[in-house]
């Protein structure tokens, strides 16, 4: 016969003397049934009240008009008065505010936590949640810090795709120094093949279109042009219309617009 000790009682009973719990490791209730039948029960919802409310909160009957509406709750309201909300609310914010944001001191000397030198606070990078807006840490020994902890990535062994599961050499891999092996979890050819989806949605396209433009730019080829929207791009169109016109006036309206289409600043 399989038993069980009861966790509020102590004694050991069997399996029977237990409710069914199947959230349970064992499929049964820690407390017996006896235990179980003896503990206070919670008080029954008093019944609906037209037009009026009890606050969940000090306990008074309202008005409806007195709480928020709630489309999410069952009567449309919340289940504490506007009063006893904008106390919540009030003391939320006191206690959880967000720290406040310190203008980076420019005069003066500050000791690094990390090698102890006293330093111009200008060696210091800004941090506004700092009451005198500056890192506890110099330039210096936080570039040492982000140099520690770069890890280099492997060149020799082999490592499993995350997305083709295929086991390949760690060079088909791109380099990440913040994974522990120094490499990517997704080889190259899945990666593409990930980019080149991303480049069929609008998204894609727009920052593709813009990272050409930044590459032709740094080359040399050409300068950086915005792009041009909305009523800038009417007014671009208006105005390679009238070049077009005041080039050839002796253009008819069909011509004039298949020369203004062609046509590019």
């Amino acid at each position: 016969m399989l038993t069980k000790k009861c966790s509020k009682c102590g004694e050991v009973k069997g399996r029977e003397e237990f409710h069914v719990d199947r959230s349970n490791y064992d499929g049964r209730y820690h407390h017996c049934k006896l235990c179980r039948k003896g503990m206070p029960r919670a008080p029954k919802s008093e019944p609906a009240m037209e037009g009026v409310k009890r606050c969940n909160k000090c306990g008074e009957v309202k008005a409806v008009t007195e709480f928020h509406a709630d489309r999410q709750r069952k009567g449309g309201r919340y289940g504490s008065c506007k009063p006893c909300r904008a106390a919540y609310t009030r003391e939320y914010r006191t206690t959880w505010q967000r720290p406040r944001q310190y203008e980076p001191a420019t005069d003066g000397e500050k000791k690094c936590a990390k090698c102890g030198e006293a330093k111009c606070v200008t060696e210091f990078p800004p941090n506004p949640r700092v009451k005198d807006g500056r890192h506890s840490y110099c330039r210096q020994c936080k570039r040492d810090h982000y140099k520690d902890n770069r890890r280099e990535p492997v060149t020799e062994g082999e490592k499993t795709c995350a997305k083709c599961g295929e086991t390949k050499h760690v060079n088909e891999f791109w380099a990440d120094c913040s994974v522990a092996d120094g490499r990517m979890g997704t080889c190259r050819g899945c990666m593409a093949d990930r980019l080149r989806e991303l480049r069929k949605t609008p998204h894609g396209r727009m920052a593709s279109r813009s990272s050409h433009r930044r590459r032709r730019f740094a080359a040399g080829i050409d300068s950086p042009k915005p792009e041009v929207r909305g009523p800038a791009r009417l007014a671009t169109a208006v105005q390679r219309w009238s070049i077009a016109v005041s080039m050839n006036p002796t253009l008819t309206s069909t011509q004039r617009g298949t020369v203004t289409s062609r046509r590019r600043l």
